[in-house]
């Protein structure tokens, strides 16, 4: 809620009042409507909750009509309450502003006394921007005019639109019509009676989904989804571990599945402390169960589809590699498609081959032939059942589900509510808009803080800062305590991988020059006996060793492009760098009481993480699973 304290003649309060209890009422009706839907609520009636500065005019007509309407009242004090109750000089209305206070479900003062008029006009424009921070739609009884000062009502609308926040314009010249808008430029009016234009946008906002969309597909089959303990899928861990002085995977247990108590281990004192203490099991359920769970899933996928992609280019050389091996069967004179054993090979000159053939079981081509398929049909196994099964794409969006859920944990215990970065236009993933939608109603769901921000609440959250979001994410980035972080991690993998493969093209050269080396010599009457018997041998398995080499290289290198693992290093080295710098700044400012600042500093350390999760998405929505052709 927000609007003017005072209005002209042509401001008729009680009418006015009526509009905004309009609104209550259109959300009342579309609610209960909503609730029928699993995915958009659980409870048998949902939440409602009217943020408002209980400020003299706007604010308090806006708090009442919620009471009437029976919804819950938060009030948001720009300062202490009883240095704001002195804003009220008439005794009426501090008894009003007392009434409500009392009628609050909870309140948020934003520090103490206000020591000049510069930090009481800050105040209220924090109060405007913890509002327009923590609501679906703002009411604003507002003339339409520019504000008149620091956090007056063109600038707190002005904010909500920035954020695409649903915003219900009532001008006291005008009280029976409601201007809906998302954006500023396109207010589409609606009567306060038959409010269809106000409907139709809480709806779009808030409402899950809808029936048979990508999204509500999408968003069902995260909810339906089972936790898995056991992971087989290990071969890009493997290939970290064997690259990167990593930890070697386990098998069993690999997977810490949060369900139940198990959820209690994630964050386990992150909202200990502080203003939403009293909530805590909210939060947790609001926030902290949908981050482990998204979390847990997007581990699962993420292993399936890397290590997939991993065995499909190293069984695509090992494909070739055996299907060449098959040459080796034309050596000897009597039978081309026997392969001798090595004592044969030796005695190839002595023209004994024939008698090879009682010696037993011998290899034939048609053999590697088959080895050869049952690769090629495990690989495409892989890559039809990853296609399928959306191993990709669901580790895209689960993990950005997780990382954003974390980002914004910050935010709940400061009241500041962080936009969900949404699928961009661009995005060759439809149906991924499911992922802003679920954070949103996470986010929705969150306790607001309860208590008065002061000296002590503003330590709490910065050492909160540091050491539960700056730190762990500057150590994951840059490493720590010796280890390797994972922009050396990636770094390390792409250059090993690079070389070895590089390694694997110069072998065939080198190898190539001996091949022929050998082979001229062969020619010569210089050439022993031994190594003329052994003349097929020396043809076939130097034409297999130059032929297997570059598909071998070939495959780290795919493995290479695949994971794109020089600019994931690049990316988290630029986030790691931002967030030391912003780690360094809230050290060098540690006696600093100042509400504002460190809000920035969330909204900056928010941004920062918000902008590499969006880098990060696009660097990898385009590498689904393929054939490794």
């Amino acid at each position: 809620m927000t609007g003017h304290r005072r209005f002209d003649d042509t401001g008729d309060g009680h009418s006015l009042e009526k509009s905004a209890g309009t609104v209550f009422d259109c959300a009342n009706q579309l609610l209960a409507a909503l609730s029928a839907d699993s995915a958009f609520s659980d409870e048998a009636e949902p939440v409602k909750c009217c943020l408002s500065a209980l400020a003299e005019g706007a604010d308090r007509m806006g708090a009442h009509a919620a009471l009437a309407h029976g919804w819950k009242l938060h009030a948001v004090l720009p300062f202490d309450r009883a240095a704001y109750r002195d804003d009220f000089a008439d005794p009426d209305s501090a008894a009003d502003f007392a009434k409500l206070i009392e009628s609050a479900s909870s309140i948020t003062e934003l520090g103490g006394p206000p020591e000049d008029e510069a930090q009481r006009l800050a105040g209220y424009e924090a109060a405007g921007y913890v509002i327009v921070r923590n609501c679906d739609v703002l009411i604003a009884i507002w003339d339409g005019k520019d504000a008149r000062g620091r956090g007056g009502t063109g600038d707190v609308v002005a904010m909500a639109l920035r954020r695409g926040v649903v915003v219900a314009w009532i001008d006291p010249s005008e009280p029976g019509i409601i201007r809906v808008g998302t954006d500023g430029a396109n207010w589409r009016e609606t009567r306060s009676d038959q409010p269809t234009e106000l409907r139709t946008a809480i709806q779009d906002l808030v409402a899950a989904p809808p029936e048979g969309s990508l999204s509500r597909d999408r968003l069902d089959a995260f909810n339906h989804e089972q936790p898995v303990r056991r992971a087989f899928a290990i071969a890009y861990d493997v290939l970290l571990s064997a690259f990167t002085k990593r930890a070697w995977p386990r098998i069993r247990n690999r997977y810490s599945v949060p369900v139940g108590d198990t959820v209690d281990n994630v964050w386990p004192d992150f909202f200990e402390n502080t203003l939403v203490a009293s909530a805590h099991k909210r939060a947790r359920r609001a926030v902290t169960a949908p981050y482990a769970w998204a979390d847990h899933l997007s581990m699962v996928y993420a292993d399936r589809y890397r290590s997939s992609y991993v065995l499909n280019f190293l069984l695509a050389a090992l494909a070739v590699f055996v299907g060449l091996l098959g040459l080796l069967t034309s050596i000897g004179h009597g039978s081309p498609d026997i392969l001798p054993t090595l004592g044969e090979v030796s005695s190839a000159a002595s023209a004994h081959h024939e008698s090879a053939e009682d010696h037993g079981f011998r290899l034939k081509k048609y053999h590697f032939v088959v080895v050869e398929l049952l690769l090629i049909a495990v690989i495409a196994f892989l890559t039809v059942a990853g296609r399928r099964s959306e191993w990709h794409r669901k580790w895209l969006d689960y993990r950005q589900l997780a990382e954003f859920l974390r980002i914004a944990r910050l935010g709940v215990i400061v009241g500041y509510n962080a936009d969900p970065p949404e699928a961009d236009e661009e995005d060759t993933m439809p149906g991924a808009r499911w992922v802003a939608w679920r954070t949103r109603a996470a986010l929705r769901e969150a306790p607001i803080i309860d208590g008065k921000i002061d000296p002590s609440a503003l330590s709490t959250i910065r050492d909160r800062l540091l050491d539960s979001e700056i730190r762990p994410q500057i150590a994951y980035h840059l490493g720590a305590d010796g280890q390797p972080g994972n922009a050396q991690r990636m770094d390390m993998l792409a250059h090993k991988l690079e070389r070895l493969a590089q390694a694997a093209f110069l072998a065939t050269g080198v190898i190539g020059v001996v091949y022929c080396a050998v082979l001229i010599f062969l020619d010569t009457a210089s050439a022993p006996a031994w190594l003329k018997g052994a003349e097929d041998l020396i043809k076939y398995g130097g034409s297999i060793v130059m032929a297997s080499l570059p598909a071998f290289g070939a495959a780290l290198s795919g493995i290479v492009a695949q994971g794109d693992y020089e600019a994931s290093a690049d990316n988290s080295n630029s986030i790691g760098i931002r967030l030391r710098q912003i780690e360094r700044e809230l050290e060098a400012d540690q006696t600093s009481n100042d509400y504002a600042r460190l809000l920035a500093a969330i909204r900056e350390t928010a941004s920062a993480q918000i902008v590499d999760l969006g880098t990060w998405r696009s660097l990898y929505r385009r590498k689904a699973l393929n054939f490794p052709a």
